[in-house]
């Protein structure tokens, strides 16, 4: 029987003809034809017929410790959904979503309607709070749940049983019964944009089964007590919470199932407070509306589909499906959700409201703005005052013609949205990014092109006066100059890293997306010095924009200057080749030697002048967009960002940390690297 290293080096070759095995395609189509509901049409649902739900609070801002369990939920996205699915499901009665609950203690409160996202963490700074997570996807007798979606097992992914693994000794390949779905679901829970120790980072290979049946390579680095077993004791995280106040989230991170499991619902918000650096006369959450709505929301954004009986649908055939069955480059839904809900409304005062928007799609990026649909009007603007990792110096302004608002997957931008001068009007928040970003198909106007309605009651507007005094005063020479507060010039001199964005291709299009060519299993490459600060260079050869993401870290942006791709790809090849680096079955046929990543200086094939920072991009960043035909430059600080000497943990220990592209489908397919920081 073929192993699962042999599969995986010959699926490089595929062009060559490798395939599949006929018994295992076979099971491929099966599932396609006879496995898969039809995909419903995304018109039947109505829009703008159910409320926007607001997710519950936990505040753990006194510290303590926090019980969470992901398990499977049954959640109406639409109160519609039932009649229009019922001509091919008509005892539909809900979809089948995970996740993340609070088991413990249940001090959840605030919320309003119903939704699969998970609670929303009030943290404040500085203060240690630990979670236990718990993998409670079982059914109702306490036995582990099949995914319902198709594990693509070609990938390199967080196999089960842990055995079959591949960072393990092959144990004979894909066995003749295998199905093509998981009978016992593994998760890796992350708070991305978090400061936190390596063993609390849910990073790739930390995850485990229920009851820890099967557990990942790294699962003996994770937690907060060492031994774990049946007591879960070892998925005790703690979180020091040392970062500025931002919006960040958590999400399933495990290794080659993040798209399935996030997209199954396993995503939440995590708010870090901090009153000493808060702004005064903000919309707040405890503002209370003439609907009970919060003046302080946050919106989470995700595309997705559903099939005729009313159940999530996931496309289950790869584009080159004789070397990955299931995986595709990007899934672009047709169904806009937002805090769970198709197509809601928000019934607002004439007056101002904060919204904490977070891509939490596959791949989907948006371009927002505000309009009138019934008289073609513009709406008003979006005043965003904080990104990623906090604060802005000052408001930038986004209006609805040539400076939407761009947001891509994992990115969070806050805004400002007074509708004062709107009242008795009905708005819509529109999106008209393509798909794939930038060059890709022009959103639908009548799916994808909206997102959510804003009904503006009538009356007299309050009009919203921001502070008088900046924002956050520490970013004052970034957003006066575009030169970033940690400078261009690393720290000890010369840490300047030329790293590259790649893809393989195949018949069908990309096989696999990589960083620096490079495949996860090879042995790692970045090993940044403890305090120190780095120079990133990294050149994105595909012809896509991918949102780049360093755990662990914020970071500032330097610039974007474009660079002659066809003749840097000329000397690249010439020192890396084409074929994926993994470092285990890529020799060098002189040396004997493991083939290992060459850096190639993109300096004298760059064009034009550098581009600095747009306005919103002058802040901390833990994700960016890095644009086809660029090279993107950014300066990262693997310290604390507030200047305090080091972190309350050891920040060297294993098993260290990742940094990848934020379209889960790629980071899931081999565009995600280990780095590790060192003494």
């Amino acid at each position: 029987m073929l192993t699962r290293r042999q599969f995986l080096k010959l699926g490089a070759a595929a062009g060559a003809g490798f395939v599949i095995p006929q018994a295992l395609m076979d099971k491929v189509y099966a599932f396609n034809l006879l496995g898969q509901a039809l995909p419903l049409n995304p018109m039947l649902l109505p829009k703008y017929i159910d409320r926007l739900p607001i997710m519950p609070l936990i505040n753990a801002t006194a510290g303590g410790t926090f019980h969470i369990e992901a398990k499977p939920t049954q959640h109406l996205p639409s109160s519609q959904m039932a009649t229009v699915v019922a001509p091919t499901n008509p005892t539909y009665s809900a979809t089948d979503f995970w996740s993340y609950r609070a088991l413990s203690p249940t001090t959840s409160a605030g919320g309003i309607g119903s939704t699969y996202l998970g609670p929303s963490f009030v943290i404040k700074r500085g203060v240690l709070i630990k979670i236990e997570w718990h993998n409670n996807l079982k059914d109702a007798g306490g036995n582990p749940i099949g995914h319902p979606l198709p594990v693509d097992p070609s990938l390199h992914w967080a196999a089960v049983p842990a055995s079959d693994n591949m960072m393990a000794p092959p144990q004979g390949g894909f066995p003749a019964n295998f199905s093509y779905t998981l009978q016992r679901v593994p998760i890796s829970p992350h708070v991305h944009g978090g400061e936190q120790a390596p063993g609390s980072d849910g990073g790739p290979d930390t995850w485990f089964t229920p009851n820890a049946q099967d557990v990942g390579p790294a699962w003996q680095y994770a937690g907060d007590v060492q031994g774990g077993g049946a007591t879960n004791q070892h998925n005790l995280y703690p979180y020091s919470n040392g970062q500025p106040t931002a919006t960040i989230w958590y999400h399933d991170h495990a290794l080659g199932i993040t798209r399935l499991n996030v997209y199954m619902g396993l995503a939440g918000a995590y708010v870090v407070t901090d009153a000493a650096a808060e702004p005064t006369g903000l919309p707040k959450i405890t503002d209370v509306d003439s609907s009970g709505n919060p003046s302080d929301i946050p919106l989470a954004i995700q595309d997705r589909m559903f099939d005729v009986n009313g159940q999530l649908y996931f496309p289950a055939l790869g584009i080159n499906p004789t070397v990955h069955p299931f995986w595709l480059p990007e899934f672009f839904g047709d169904t806009m959700l937002v805090n769970g809900v198709i197509w809601p409304y928000l019934d607002v005062d004439p007056k101002a409201y904060r919204f904490r928007l977070l891509n939490g799609s596959n791949a989907r990026f948006y371009e927002l703005s505000i309009r009138n649909l019934a008289t073609g009007l513009a709406g008003p603007t979006m005043k965003q005052i904080a990104t990623d990792g906090g604060y802005l110096y000052n408001p930038v302004t986004h209006g609805n013609t040539n400076n939407q608002l761009v947001i891509a997957p994992g990115e969070r931008a806050e805004v400002i949205v007074d509708f004062s001068a709107f009242a008795g009007q009905t708005l819509t928040l529109k999106n008209s990014a393509k798909a794939p970003f930038p060059k890709g198909t022009p959103a639908n106007p009548n799916t994808v092109g909206q997102i959510i309605q804003f009904r503006v009651k009538a009356g007299t507007g309050t009009v919203f006066a921001f502070p008088a005094n900046p924002l956050n005063p520490s970013l004052a020479t970034f957003a006066n100059t575009g030169v970033p507060t940690l400078g261009t010039t690393p720290s000890p001199a010369g840490l300047v890293r030329i790293l590259t964005l790649n893809e393989i291709m195949g018949p069908g299009g990309p096989l696999e997306v990589l960083l620096n060519l490079t495949k996860w299993m090879a042995p790692i490459t970045e090993k940044p010095k403890k305090g120190s600060t780095e120079i990133w260079k990294i050149v994105n050869t595909t012809a896509d924009t991918h949102p780049i993401h360093l755990h662990l870290t914020q970071f500032q942006l330097v610039n974007r200057q474009a660079f002659n791709a066809s003749q840097y790809m000329k000397k690249f090849t010439a020192a890396n080749g084409m074929m994926a680096i993994d470092g285990m079955m890529n020799i060098d046929p002189v040396t004997g030697l493991a083939r290992v990543y060459q850096e190639v200086d993109p300096t004298p094939y760059l064009q034009g002048k550098p581009v600095l920072p747009d306005a919103n991009e002058r802040g901390w960043k833990d994700t960016v967009r890095m644009n086809p035909g660029e090279v993107t430059t950014i300066v990262v600080k693997f310290g604390p960002i507030d200047g305090s000497p080091d972190y309350p943990y050891d920040c060297t220990a294993e098993p260290g940390y990742v940094w990848h592209c934020h379209i889960i489908d790629h980071e899931d397919n081999e565009m995600m690297r280990p780095y590790k920081l060192v003494p």
